[in-house]
């Protein structure tokens, strides 16, 4: 008869519609309750036993571990209509407080804590330190995250930097006059710079590049200029002391026809000394001309050995950059992956799993929650009420 009348009650609840629980959440040992039923005067709070039951005075028993609020609801109505309550049963169930996780650990703070819809591992272990000690964390992490991230900014600026200098050098090295390129090959070691910024930097070490070529051009066109004169001068000397060599070589004869005639008595003293002064004069103006010549073949000597040094110094500072600028560059490369593990443990002590914890196993006893118990989870691995958490350094 019972049974008839409880097929009675429940296709009669069908009908008129039954309370709606958005959670599908079922019920663990340690959860408190709601219930408010018609045999009860108004809401009373129970907690789900040990043994995964509720005990209620009017109705006894009710098994709920394992059963959601609805599913309470229905066993609540059975034993209502088993107690022999007369008429159509109604009976709602709420959640009023999960059944708190308990974390078991030498690495972090072991004791209960309180449980909420969605927590995972990571989370838990976010509570399992002390409020100040959270708060102090969080400044340190911020503080050193902005800090690193700020490096590895300037970092990343000062290694493209080098690298496109290293490039810009090698061309120097090279001989290179062209426009400097980079090949697909050569990206990976700034992997961290869009087109747009490889494009940017390009252009703007092109302008430094081109600028040195300019200045070199214009360094050597002024030395090969001032050759080219200085050896115009020199063929117009050649000229002038082949001219005098022939007039002195007129005057020598003059001055031995002089002397021939004078010993005769047929020329005067005035015209041997007249004679012999032009011989001086003009001697001393091929000799004039003879140092003009040196001077300007030095100046010659001068201009090539200009532009021999300049390409000697040019070349051993480039050299010496561009060592400078490798040892740099391997240095700040280092400094860079450096900064960049400091942040991923930074951002890994928030909740993210890294490298860093791989000698941490984390083990999760379930058997409250009457779910079965795993070993070897990461931190994004749900939680449920009553779990039991246990941390360790791998063996």
């Amino acid at each position: 008869m019972k049974v008839f009348q409880l097929l009675f009650f429940i296709i009669i609840e069908l009908i008129l519609g039954s309370p709606s629980f958005s959670s599908p959440y079922t019920l663990s040992k340690g959860d408190v309750v709601s219930l408010v039923f018609d045999l009860s005067s108004g809401p009373r709070s129970y907690k789900v036993d040990l043994d995964g039951n509720l005990r209620i005075p009017e109705l006894g028993i009710i098994s709920a571990q394992g059963l959601s609020l609805n599913q309470v609801s229905d066993e609540i109505k059975i034993s209502m209509i088993s107690a022999g309550f007369n008429g159509i049963p109604t009976a709602s169930v709420e959640i009023v407080s999960y059944s708190p996780i308990f974390i078991s650990s030498d690495i972090v703070s072991s004791g209960y804590y309180e449980y909420f819809p969605g927590m995972t591992l990571g989370m838990a272990i976010g509570l399992s330190r002390s409020e100040d000690n959270r708060d102090s964390e969080a400044k340190y992490f911020e503080s050193n995250t902005l800090f690193l991230e700020r490096e590895v900014t300037d970092l990343k600026y000062s290694i493209s930097d080098l690298y496109f200098k290293m490039i810009r050098l090698n061309a120097v090295l090279a001989g290179v006059t062209d426009d400097l390129t980079i090949s697909e090959s050569e990206l990976s070691p700034i992997f961290f710079l869009s087109s747009e910024e490889i494009g940017e930097r390009l252009v703007a070490e092109n302008s430094i590049f081109q600028h040195q070529i300019s200045s070199k051009s214009s360094l050597f066109s002024s030395w090969e200029r001032e050759i080219s004169d200085a050896k115009k001068q020199i063929s117009l000397i050649d000229q002038r002391i082949k001219l005098k060599g022939r007039i002195i070589e007129q005057l020598d004869a003059d001055v031995a026809n002089i002397a021939m005639l004078k010993s005769q008595g047929l020329s005067t003293s005035v015209r041997s000394t007249e004679a012999s002064r032009r011989v001086f004069e003009e001697r001393e103006e091929l000799l004039s001309l003879e140092t003009m010549k040196l001077n300007v073949e030095h100046s010659i000597q001068l201009a090539e050995r200009n532009k021999m040094n300049y390409e000697i110094e040019t070349r051993d500072k480039c050299l010496e950059d561009l060592n400078e600028a490798k040892n740099r560059y391997t240095h700040l490369s280092s400094l860079l992956q450096t900064y960049t593990e400091q942040q991923y443990y930074l951002h890994s002590q928030i909740g993210n799993k890294s490298e860093g914890q791989e000698d941490i196993i984390y083990k999760i006893d379930s058997r409250n929650s009457g779910r079965e118990s795993i070993s070897n989870v990461d931190l994004n691995t749900p939680l449920f009420p009553g779990d039991i958490i246990f941390i360790e350094f791998r063996q």
